[in-house]
């Protein structure tokens, strides 16, 4: 399998290039083209199983930078239409995690981790 530098959810200490990417798009200014573009890149971290690790473990971070802006009077249908694919791409891959016998028991597992994952931890862990 290889490996990939996806790096930090952050701007700060050396993020790699996808996490810097995701930091910017998510970053102020809230522009809807850039968190349009962030939410799609988001969501295509699902699509290969290194960068899906990288994901799982960054879920919490990943609702943190990007779950503010919904539903915001500056929110794009396409970027409500990418956030609510992005937490669909969550709520599967905890699903196959824990096995959970229905997608609503996984979406509402997925959320309650985000919100405990999104208070303790501001970096995210290189890959």
């Amino acid at each position: 399998m290889q490996s990939c530098a996806a790096g930090r959810l952050t701007r700060g200490r050396a993020p790699g290039p996808l996490g810097a990417a995701l930091a910017a798009a998510a970053a102020p200014p809230h522009l809807p083209a850039n968190r349009l573009t962030g939410l799609r890149l988001a969501c295509n971290l699902f699509r290969h199983a290194p960068l899906r690790a990288w994901a799982a473990s960054q879920r919490g971070a990943l609702l943190r930078a990007f779950g503010g802006g919904g539903g915001g009077g500056g929110e794009t249908k396409a970027a409500r239409g990418a956030w609510a694919s992005l937490l669909v791409d969550l709520a599967l891959l905890y699903r196959s995690e824990v096995g959970c016998s229905s997608m609503g028991e996984a979406a509402r597992a997925t959320r309650a981790t985000g919100l405990r994952q999104a208070r303790p931890a501001r970096v995210l862990a290189p890959l």
